[in-house]
């Protein structure tokens, strides 16, 4: 009986182990199939991301520079000789030469960019 017994304790002993031994390689060959299926996604992931980080990167800097434009635009005195040049360039082609006259003193003593 206890011969018996061993036989069988051993025989089962065997068939567990196979059978784990099947159960772990299917799901090896499970892993590796996902695997190999999930790495066209990963690395389109991985561009994506990367195009995302290098827009990022532009906004950031698009960022700063519409600041700095605003920080140019709100100080008059910065802003005041571009558009004093734009202006007088604008009126020279309009206007034969005589017809204007820039930063000129009125008797109230206000002095408009141009007069015409």
């Amino acid at each position: 009986m206890a011969e018996a017994f061993g036989s069988r304790q051993s025989d089962l002993a065997r068939v567990m182990t196979d059978r784990l031994d099947n159960v772990s390689a299917g799901g090896r060959r499970g892993w590796n199939r996902r695997r190999r299926r999930r790495a066209p996604i990963s690395t389109s992931l991985n561009e994506r991301l990367a195009v995302i980080d290098a827009a990022q990167a532009r906004l950031t800097g698009l960022s700063q520079d519409v600041v700095s434009l605003k920080e140019i635009l709100s100080n008059k005195q910065a802003r005041a000789p571009s558009g004093q040049g734009r202006m007088e360039a604008i009126v020279r082609d309009g206007l034969p030469p005589g017809a204007y006259d820039f930063q000129f003193t009125l008797s109230n003593k206000s002095r408009p960019d141009c007069v015409y």
